[in-house]
């Protein structure tokens, strides 16, 4: 009984331990990541307005407003 309620003590406590230390780690990436977004972010203002395909919001808005011709038979 004494091993057996060891056991499932340390077995708790190194599953806490291993949770803690991966919450530690998530939070320092999560800090380092918004450190890094809001240091380029205010050192180039017009970073944020190019997305993946490297097009500026105007030319998107631009896109977006011009209708799309479709042939109606």
């Amino acid at each position: 009984m004494n091993f057996a309620s060891n056991w499932l003590i340390h077995k708790s406590l190194r599953k806490l331990i291993t949770n803690q230390l991966l919450v530690n780690l998530q939070n320092r990436i999560m800090e380092k990541v918004y450190e890094n977004y809001f240091f380029y972010r205010l050192r180039t203002p017009w970073l944020h307005r190019i997305n993946f395909y490297g097009e500026s919001l105007e030319k998107q808005l631009k896109k977006m407003e011009t209708p799309v011709e479709t042939e109606i038979d």
